[in-house]
């Protein structure tokens, strides 16, 4: 008999009047939904601010960088 895992819980969390920094307008009214630090839902921005907020972060960049070098967050903060 297979056991099923539970799920992972969801972290979701909303941030009105966000401020869009894509084109210099900024504007300031933006609404955003955030569940497991993804963006997962934008309203009131334009098509060129819903694009800056829902861009992709590249996951295989180091936490930290110090003197050109991967470091961790403790020696990064140090």
């Amino acid at each position: 008999m297979r056991m099923s895992t539970p799920a992972q819980p969801t972290s979701e969390r909303q941030i009105d009047d966000a401020v869009c920094l894509a084109c210099g307008c900024m504007c300031d009214d933006i609404s955003v939904t955030v569940v497991d630090n993804r963006v997962t839902c934008v309203k009131n921005a334009c098509p060129i601010g819903e694009a800056w907020f829902r861009q992709a972060e590249d996951d295989t960049r180091p936490i930290c960088r110090v003197d050109g070098r991967e470091a961790s967050l403790e020696e990064g903060i140090a």
